[in-house]
């Protein structure tokens, strides 16, 4: 993990902070990306997350935004610089982007558009194109 003091006050919020993202999953790791952080927060934590991160001057967006849903029924993320949390407080949706993670890494998904649609498919369902 990023040893940043953001990134440790987070790690203090959070159940689970994994490194996740192209920088995992492929390899050679591609150059000039994102580091991406999957963090599983509990749910009573979530205010304390979301205020630390705003008065860091973390801005909501980055690798993941899903629609208005909480971080209790899917994923919302931040970014600042070249970091990248996307959090949960889902067991369940930390699951699912744990084993497309998994997958995208054993089949060394080195395509950009392959890797959103595994995890569009495990994570939503949504029928590939």
């Amino acid at each position: 993990m990023g040893g940043t003091p953001d990134m440790i006050a987070v790690a203090a919020l959070a159940t689970s902070v994994v490194p996740v993202g192209s920088r995992v999953t492929c390899f050679p790791a591609p150059v000039g990306t994102d580091e991406d952080y999957l963090v599983l927060v509990p749910f009573g934590k979530v205010g304390q997350l979301e205020s630390l991160l705003l008065e860091r001057g973390w801005s909501v967006g980055g690798s993941i935004v899903v629609g208005d849903t909480t971080m209790m029924e899917g994923f919302k993320s931040w970014k600042h610089g070249d970091l990248n949390i996307i959090a949960t407080s889902s067991h369940e949706c930390h699951g699912k982007f744990m084993l497309a993670t998994r997958i995208a890494t054993r089949l060394n998904l080195m395509n950009k558009g392959d890797r959103i649609a595994l995890f569009q498919t495990i994570l939503y369902n949504r029928e590939l194109d």
